[in-house]
């Protein structure tokens, strides 16, 4: 959220000046999306995505669905 983005933003709805309402507004989304980012970043440094992947593709998972055509051992997400 750079100032000019708020400027800009404040002139396209021609409210010229109302920089501060609108980073009132703004600030709580782009905190929460910092730590959405900050809380996925740190379960992916600890290697659970790893765990959930293999726990939900290599188990099984992607195998049950009807259509699948997944051989034994590959992963949909690796390659084509």
């Amino acid at each position: 959220m750079s100032p000019q983005n708020l400027a800009i933003a404040a002139t396209a709805v021609d409210s010229e000046g109302s920089d501060a309402e609108i980073l009132k507004k703004a600030a709580p989304y782009s905190i929460g999306l910092l730590l959405v980012l900050c809380t996925l970043v740190f379960v992916a440094s600890q290697g659970w995505l790893g765990a959930l992947h293999a726990a939900l593709i290599d188990g099984g998972w992607a195998r049950e669905v009807p259509g699948s055509k997944l051989l034994p051992g590959t992963s949909p997400l690796v390659g084509s």
